[in-house]
This record gives C-alpha cells, sequence and structure tokens, in this order.
C-alpha cells in the first residue's frame, strides 16, 4: 500500500512525506511479547524492543522535565537531563557525569577477551568512600592508588597515614625539594633537617659535603660547614689532622656497648681509661662550660664540686652539700629540698644516739615514723617511755594549732589564753568548742560566761539532750545541792513529764509551791491576755476555804453555777452584798 507515492515498494506500507500522530500509542500489538512498541502519552513516550519476555525501552519525558532515560526492562540504567548532565545508575546526576551504585561506584577498563590486564577506578563505599585505582575488577583487593576522606594519599598502600605515603622503592628523575619551592635535579634540599633512623648503614659514596651548616650524630656537631666527611675506623673518634682532613690513626676510642671511653686504648675496661702515664700540673681539674671557665673539682687539700655542690673540710672533718662552710658533721643547704630514698625490702631508716639506741627516730618500710619506738604501728606513733609529755608545742605568736582532716577540717589549738576545738582552717574566730583560762566552757561562744556557755546560731536548735535509759529512772534532774539530794529544783521523768519543786510530777506539769505568772494563763486556748485565766471550758473551785474575788466576777457569756445551778447569767456583774440577804 502506498501513501504519498504511486508506486509502493515491496513493503506492506510505504509512506512518502511526514506522518503526524495525534495518538497515544503509534506502534503497538495486542501480544504481550511484541518486537517493537511505539507508546506513550502527553507526558511519557517511549520506545520499546523485545525479544521475548525480555525488553529495553527508551523514555522521554514531557517539558517538564525534560530527560531522556534509558534501561532494562522499566528500571533506568542511564539518564540525560535537560541541562547536559548525564547519570549511570542515578536518575540525578549533578555533575556532567554521575556514576552511582549502592555497593561501589566504580569504572572498569579491560583488554580483549582472555587479556590479564584489568583495571577499575571509582569511589570504594566499604572502605569509606576513598577514591581507589586497582588492577583488578574490583576495589578494595588490589588498590595500586588510594586518596582518602583526609585528603591522604597512599601509593603501594591502602592506608596512608601521611599526605603522601609510598610503599615500595620511589624514583625521581629530578630533584626533591622539602619545604623549598625549587629544586636542583638529582639532589635533596630542604630547609629543615635530615634525620636517617635507619638500622641498617647508609653509605654515602663521595662522602658528605656540606657547604654550610654542622653534620651532628645524637645532636652534637661531628663537622662544620666545608670539610668533608670521609670514612675512618670504627669505634674511634676522628680528629683534624689538616685544615680540612679527619684522621682517625691516633685514636681516642668509644665503646658504645658498655658506655666507655679510652684514650691510647682500643679496648677501655672502665667507663674513662688511659693507657700511659697521666699529668696534672695542679690539683685543680678545671671543667669549662660555654660561657665560662669553672672550678668544679679540687684535688689535695680537701675535696670540693664547687662551691655549692659537694665540700669535704679536713680541718673539721665535716661535710658540707650546698654549703662551702658546714658548720656540723654533716650541713646540707639549698632551696630544692632534700629527700632520703631507700629502694630496697623490708628495710628501716634509722637515726641513733650516742648509746646506739636506734629508737629516738625510726621509718619503717611501710612509712611509718616512729619516735621513742623502733616498730611504729601507725603514721606517726610516738612513746615519751617514764616520761609524762608525749610532746611539746610552742609558738611565739599568740595562736597555735594542729590541723586534721579527712576531707572534713577540725583545728585543735590554742588562741589567746584558750584551748578551742572548731570546724575551720582559720584562727579567725572558732567558738565550736573553748576552755577559756577561767575553766569555763563555751560551745557556740568565744567568751563563756558560766562554767558552761552554750550560743546557738539564729533558728538553730541551741541545747539538745538525748540519752537511753533501761529503767524507770529520770532523765533529766536539776538540784539545789548534790546529785543524790532530794532537794529536786526542776526534773524531767522518764514519761516526759515535768516537775518544779517535785521529784513525781504526776501531770505533764507539776509545781509545788507558789507560781507566779507575769502574763496570762491560757487553757484550752491559744492566746491569752496579760493577768487573765481564759479557758474554753469551765473553772472548778473546789478549796475548803473562801475565794477572794477583789473585782468580782464578770460573766461575758454562759452562766456563773453553784452546784450545777447558775447563779448568773453572762452579761451581769456579781459583786458583793449585806449578809443574810437576797441579792
Amino acid at each position: 500500500m502506498g501513501i504519498g507515492t504511486a508506486n509502493p515498494t515491496n513493503a506492506t506500507l510505504d509512506v512518502v512525506g511526514d506522518i503526524a500522530f495525534n495518538g497515544g500509542d503509534l506502534i503497538d500489538s495486542a501480544g504481550t511479547n511484541a518486537v517493537l512498541k511505539l507508546r506513550g502519552t502527553d507526558s511519557t513516550r517511549y520506545l520499546e524492543l523485545r525479544t521475548g519476555s525480555s525488553m529495553v525501552q527508551l523514555r522521554a519525558f514531557g517539558s517538564a522535565v525534560n530527560e531522556l532515560r534509558m534501561g532494562a526492562g522499566t528500571a533506568d540504567h542511564l539518564t540525560i537531563t535537560s541541562s547536559g548532565n548525564v547519570g549511570i545508575g542515578t536518575t540525578t546526576p549533578n555533575n556532567k557525569l554521575d556514576i552511582y551504585s549502592t555497593t561501589k561506584s566504580a569504572i572498569g577498563f579491560s583488554g580483549a577477551s582472555g587479556d590479564t590486564y584489568k583495571w577499575t577506578i571509582g569511589m570504594d563505599v566499604t572502605n569509606g568512600g576513598r577514591f581507589s585505582i586497582a588492577s583488578s575488577t574490583a576495589l578494595g583487593t588490589t588498590d595500586r592508588l588510594v586518596i582518602d576522606g583526609n585528603g591522604s594519599v597512599g601509593v603501594g598502600t591502602s592506608s596512608p597515614s601521611q599526605q603522601l605515603s609510598i610503599q615500595g622503592n620511589t624514583y625521581l628523575t629530578g630533584g626533591l625539594g622539602v619545604g623549598r619551592a625549587t629544586t636542583t635535579s638529582g639532589v635533596i634540599e630542604t630547609t629543615g633537617v635530615i634525620n636517617v633512623q635507619g638500622a641498617g648503614t647508609s653509605s654515602f659514596t663521595n662522602g658528605i659535603n656540606l657547604a654550610d651548616g654542622c653534620f651532628s650524630t645524637r645532636g652534637t656537631c661531628a663537622a662544620l660547614g666545608g670539610t668533608t666527611i670521609n670514612s675512618g675506623t670504627a669505634n674511634r673518634l676522628a680528629y683534624y689532622s689538616g685544615a680540612s682532613t679527619l684522621d682517625s690513626a691516633n685514636y681516642l676510642t668509644t665503646d658504645a656497648t658498655n658506655f666507655r671511653l679510652g684514650i691510647g686504648t682500643t679496648s677501655p675496661a672502665t667507663t674513662f681509661s688511659v693507657a700511659g702515664n697521666t699529668y696534672l700540673d695542679s690539683n685543680v681539674i678545671t671543667i669549662s662550660s660555654s660561657s665560662a671557665a669553672t672550678t668544679t673539682v679540687v684535688l689535695g687539700n680537701g675535696l670540693n664540686f664547687d662551691s655549692n655542690t659537694f665540700v669535704i673540710d679536713p680541718n673539721s672533718n665535716r661535710v658540707g652539700i650546698g654549703t662551702t662552710s658546714p658548720a656540723k658533721l654533716l650541713s646540707v643547704s639549698g632551696s630544692s629540698g632534700f629527700m632520703l630514698t631507700n629502694t630496697g625490702a623490708n628495710h628501716t631508716f634509722y637515726i641513733e644516739d650516742i648509746a646506739g639506741d636506734s629508737t629516738p627516730f625510726v621509718i619503717d618500710e611501710s612509712g611509718n615514723v616512729g619516735i621513742g619506738t623502733a616498730a611504729p604501728g601507725y603514721k606517726l606513733d610516738v612513746n615519751s617511755g617514764t616520761t609524762d609529755f608525749v610532746a611539746n608545742f610552742e609558738s611565739t605568736d599568740d595562736q597555735i594549732g594542729l590541723l586534721l582532716s579527712d576531707g572534713d577540717d577540725f583545728l585543735v589549738g590554742i588562741k589567746g589564753t584558750s584551748f578551742f576545738i572548731d570546724r575551720t582552717t582559720s584562727f579567725t574566730s572558732p567558738d565550736d568548742f573553748v576552755l577559756d583560762n577561767n575553766g569555763n566552757v563555751g560551745i557556740g561562744t568565744t567568751t563563756p560566761a558560766a562554767k558552761l556557755s552554750i550560743n546557738a546560731a539564729s533558728n538553730a536548735l541551741g541545747f539538745y539532750l538525748a540519752g537511753y535509759a533501761n529503767n524507770t529512772a529520770d532523765m533529766f534532774r536539776i538540784s539545789t545541792s548534790t546529785a543524790s539530794a532530794t532537794s529536786t529544783a526542776f526534773i524531767i521523768d522518764a514519761n516526759g513529764k515535768v516537775g518544779i519543786g517535785t521529784s513525781s510530777p504526776s501531770q505533764q506539769l507539776s509545781i509545788s509551791g507558789n507560781a507566779y505568772l507575769t502574763g496570762g494563763l491560757g487553757v484550752g486556748i491559744a492566746t491569752t491576755t496579760s493577768g487573765v485565766i481564759e479557758t474554753t471550758g469551765v473553772i472548778n473551785v473546789q478549796g475548803a476555804g473562801t475565794s477572794s474575788f477583789t473585782n468580782g466576777i464578770n460573766l461575758a457569756d454562759g452562766c456563773f453555777a453553784t452546784r450545777g445551778t447558775c447563779a448568773a447569767l453572762g452579761g451581769t456583774t456579781i459583786n458583793s452584798g449585806t449578809a443574810n440577804r437576797l441579792a
């Protein structure tokens, strides 16, 4: 059939000219395994090729996205965005080429089939997301170059410890500059130092030529600039036999294994060995420092190690440490402290008197100090023997004390003429416990006015007495004479009852004798008026005598009763009248 042509070819449909389709499906087949489909909607068009149940799609999206996607089946494998970014494994590429994988993002290179040369380059997400180049089809096993997340580059190693780490030999055809921007070919240049720390032997075929500076070993210059360091004899110190020549034939030998030095001998037997005679033209050995010559050792008439270190005075047979004029058999002077160290086990430091007694002063292996005892059981153990006083503390000041602390501080001492114990570290105003020179005791006060004066802080409990009684004995008693006297002035019994003038109170408050109140008396009422007896109950007068009411009885309310019968109601005044007459 021909459209636009009168001579159709052998094709079933031959169209000459443009074709416009307004429908959604352009080419379709009712079968599920059609070879070719060209379908879509207003927003998405796709070309589908099938081989049996397998298919490949090329999809184009509408103007809102303007993307082209390709994939196997319905999964997108390659995306081209409207901005020209290409994504492989991602539909949102942010760069001209983005490759993404949930395991490893990599690009592989290989030769023909069977070729052993294969390379892979990409990001290894299983090893911290580092960039790697590997000589195989996978990253992480044969990595030849890596760049980790810190920017450190590793060549021949997958774990660079420096900005550039190379495992294996390195060959440079140019120069190497460390701290310098320009170098000379075949030369190592640095603005710092070169540290050679290998365990082997370094070889310098042409020697070491120092144009300037110093060649040092263990921080000490062995040669200065302008000289040449050549080979010599092992374990011998070289010396300059000429202006620029080192020689070790006439030797000064060192034994590095045993830390020995020999003069005139190749096998020093001691720390310092001299083979041959040694002559000193005086009794002084001088060691020169960098600033000036200082006499440090004097032989002959005594022995001195400079004026402030060690002196033996042969005239007085005294030894001085830190002093040139020892005043005693051993005089030690200095500002850096004094220390004796005993490194042996189960040893004790003794100071003995002339009789050989080892008890005047002892420090045992546990650090316990004994005075007057050879076996101290505590950090400080003092035994005065037959002497009454164990210790004597004196001060020219008006205060002296002993501070005890286990996290909480207690100061025990004397201030002025009073002994005190206080929870403080200061002598300012100790008042927890004070005993003055009059024998008065003060608690909470520094000036007790009686044998016992207690002064509590504001809102604090001033005096609290508690104890345990296993019988009905009195808990607290104040007598006017001795403790066993019967003239009890004040008592609190085991039931908490208070007696004044009686030793056997029957009520919570029992008073034997007259009582005088300057205020009021309230019974069952919290507030009272001065000079008035108030009660919420009744007043029973049971005395056999005559009650006297000078100002009468004024009833504000209620009833005045005799034998249970009201004689007057509230609001009336009961006054005096004429005998034998009814009021």
